[in-house]
């Protein structure tokens, strides 16, 4: 419904994800405030991983545009892949950097290793999508 009035009345000041991420939040706090006994709203990752992702998987696909990402699959794969080993190389640097000065604990001051792991953990997301944001 939301995309539909988004469309209909073109509401573009904020993206898509964003009003759906506000209007999480706002009815959160509703019955957050309202309700004492919240496991109606309780929320298990089986749900989401076999019940909700799948057709949001299959519509992007569905409605992916084949010309147009085939013709542009050398910038995908570019952002995709070097952003996300500068990403991972500029986390864990600054992680080891933030623990030589003594602004984060628990991470090994002598060995950059951890806080590159770190970086890379982090890091291995879908740089593609964190880029078009």
């Amino acid at each position: 419904m939301l995309a539909y009035y988004v469309k209909k009345n073109k509401c573009y000041f904020l993206p898509e994800s964003a009003v759906a991420m506000l209007v999480g939040v706002v009815i959160g706090g509703i019955a957050r405030l309202n309700l004492t006994d919240l496991t109606l709203f309780s929320f298990s990752p089986e749900l989401f991983f076999f019940v909700l992702l799948p057709p949001i998987i299959f519509e992007a696909g569905y409605s992916l545009e084949k010309k147009g990402f085939f013709d542009n699959i050398g910038a995908i794969c570019l952002y995709a892949f070097g952003g996300t080993i500068i990403s991972a190389f500029a986390v864990g640097w600054l992680t080891f950097m933030f623990a030589q000065n003594g602004l984060i604990g628990h991470v090994d001051r002598d060995n950059a290793m951890e806080a590159l792991l770190f970086g890379a953990l982090i890091s291995a997301v879908d740089p593609v999508a964190t880029l078009s944001m």
